[in-house]
Formats: structure tokens, sequence, C-alpha cells
């Protein structure tokens, strides 16, 4: 069988592969190769210093001038500064000898009294935008252009959330108001972004936005239930201290919450939504609403418990240092989950269960009525 090369040229799948790898190649020599290093240049007021590590001198004398068994790194700075030094802190040997730090690395320093430069953390800027490109290329590969939307839809709705939600926030606006317009943002790009301007992201939009309002009214209400105050974190302090936002702690709790609720509602509400649809082409239920809700549902029971479980689970995974140290020391449940740092997890994950459950029989119902009228198919 003879293998048509033009055929194969043309096939979208390649096409898909060759613009993959292209990214790739593009990523890597602009995050991990020297070429992407112009533009960490030190700024001369700023307190940290970038750049790789060049060598490393071992057995030299410690900080504290007791120990002879420090390591120092010499390390080529970024800019015009040249190659600069810092040697280990004793007693974070472990987190150095943890991170693994040779030829190559890339480093944050910190610029302390006088000359003294101490290390702050590895730079992992270059690291983190390269597993970004990696996931550009696999949607690229695996959905085309669609994925690409996706992605930029992602982009946006992160700007929005980290500039716009936090200075609303910072200025002293309501929290339902900055839910309602950083929702509405997010909801309309991902949802018409991603799925494109018809009937079907229209309900979707609907649905979501109903859901993401009643999700702020329940973290209002579950927070002050479980007397939920924000201050459970060292970050809480910080706010206090030197931003002055004192007052406003529960109100960035209650953000927090609904925050987590934006990425899930359109996935599961699109998805639900197209079930819907099919099942109202189809003249056995002659265009009944609710002969159709109750088809769809059975789809949407799967869909809720398998978000249910994905929410969890993610809840469960970012606390899970904190429970793992809780169990091994001995605590019982009740100890556990008295603190509010847990209390306050365990709330985020019930809210945007609710959430997740709610959006179903909303956006199955809401699609129902609306393509009920077949001219709006």
């Amino acid at each position: 069988m003879k293998l048509d090369f033009k055929r194969f040229l043309n096939d979208k799948l390649l096409k898909r592969l060759i613009i993959a790898v292209l990214v790739l190649i593009f990523g890597y020599v602009f995050t991990l190769t020297p070429i992407g290093d112009f533009w960490l240049k030190a700024d001369s007021e700023s307190s940290y210093i970038y750049g790789t590590i060049v060598s490393v001198e071992e057995n030299i004398i410690c900080p504290d001038g007791i120990n002879n068994s420090c390591n120092e790194y010499i390390v080529d700075s970024f800019g015009d500064l040249g190659e600069v030094s810092f040697v280990e802190d004793p007693q974070n040997s472990y987190r150095l000898n943890a991170l693994d730090l040779s030829v190559g690395t890339k480093v944050a320093l910190y610029k302390g009294a006088g000359s003294d430069l101490f290390f702050y953390d590895v730079y992992r800027v270059p690291y983190l935008a390269m597993l970004g490109i990696i996931l550009v290329a696999v949607l690229i590969f695996i959905s085309g252009i669609q994925g690409f939307n996706s992605l930029l839809a992602l982009i946006l709705s992160t700007i929005i959330v980290l500039a716009l939600g936090i200075s609303l926030i910072g200025k002293g606006v309501h929290p339902f108001w900055v839910i309602s317009i950083v929702g509405f943002l997010v909801i309309f790009i991902t949802t018409f972004g991603g799925h494109g301007f018809n009937n079907r992201s229209l309900v979707a939009f609907v649905s979501s936005l109903l859901v993401l309002w009643f999700a702020y009214f329940m973290a209002v209400w579950f927070s002050s239930f479980a007397r939920l105050t924000g201050y459970p974190y060292q970050r809480a302090s910080y706010l206090i201290q030197d931003i002055g936002l004192y007052s406003n702690l529960s109100h960035i709790l209650h953000v927090s919450f609904v925050v987590g609720v934006l990425g899930l509602l359109d996935d599961v509400t699109m998805s639900q939504i197209n079930v819907t649809y099919e099942i109202m082409q189809n003249s056995k239920f002659k265009r009944n609403v609710f002969k159709v809700f109750a088809q769809s549902m059975r789809t949407g029971n799967d869909h809720i418990a398998s978000m249910v479980n994905t929410l969890s689970f993610a809840y469960i995974s970012s606390a899970f240092a904190e429970i793992m140290w809780y169990v091994l020391d001995g605590w019982t449940l009740k100890e556990i989950f008295t603190p509010e740092f847990l209390a306050e997890e365990c709330v985020r994950t019930i809210v945007g269960s609710i959430a997740i459950v709610l959006i179903i029989p909303v956006a199955t119902m809401l699609a129902a009525l609306w393509f009920k009228d077949s001219t709006r198919n």
C-alpha cells in the first residue's frame, strides 16, 4: 500500500503536531537557554538578584564561624554585577540539599545589610514558563484552534481575577459587586470565547451567573455559621499591618470561595446543555420540557458525582501536608477540624460542591425551556 505523501502533509493531526513541536522548541530556547536570560537583569533598586550558579566551593567556614562544612555558591548574575557569591546557612542546609543546587541552576538572591547576599529560592519562572508552554503544545496537538482559544480564555480570566478582582477588593468595593463584575467577565470570556456565540452559550452564561450569585450568598452564610474570620494564616497579619485591610479579610474569604467555583461551572454547564439539546431534538419527547428535564438529569447525576469528587480531592490535596502532620502527630478528629484553617477548607469544599450540584438542574431546566422553541435551535 502506497503512502500518499501529499495527503499525509495535509492531514490536520500532522499540522497540529508540527505546530506543537515548533512551540516546544521556541519555548525551550526562550526559557531554559541563555538566550532567555536577557530579560532577567536585576533592577538596581530591587532587593533581589537573579543569576545562574557557575561553580560550588565545598567545606568552607559557615556564617556562624563555627562549622566548616558549608558550601559557597558562585553565581553569574543577570546584568552588570558580574559574579557574586553566597554561603549556605547551616539552619537552611536541609532545604538546600533537597533543592540539589548545582552548576546551571538559576537562583534568586536577597540583598541583606551592606553587601551581604542570601539565598532566597530557586528562580522558577523559566521552569514554570516551560511547563506552561508544554500545556500550550498539548492543547494545540489534541484540540487544535479550540484548545488554543480555551487557553487564551484561561489567560484572560486569570488576569481579570488577579488584577481587577484584587484591585476592587483593595479599594474597598463590596465583595458582591466584585464577584458580579469579575464573574460576569470571566464567565463571558470562558463561555463565548471557548464555545462561540450561540444559543447554547447564552443559556450556559445565564445559568452560571445565577449559580455564581447563589454561591456568593452561600459563602457569606456558611462562613458566618462556621464562625470563619479569614484570619487563620500569617498572610492575614501582612494584610493588616502592611496594607491596612483589617475590615476586609472576611470579604477576601468570601470572594476566594466563589472564585474556586468559577472554573468548574463552564465545563459542567456546557456538557449538560449539550445533552439537553440533543434530547430535545428526539421526537420521542415531543419537546415536553419536563420529560426532557427528567431524561437529561440522568446524565446530570453522573456529572454531579464526578465533579463533586474532583472538587473535594482538589481541596484535600491543597491541605494534604497540614492534614498529614495533624494525623501523624496524634490529633483526634475534633482537634483536627477545630482550627480555622481546616474549617475554612471544609466550608470551601461544601460551597463549591453545592454550586456544582445546583448548576446541573438550573442549566438543564433553562436549556429545556429555551430549546422548546424550535426556532432557537
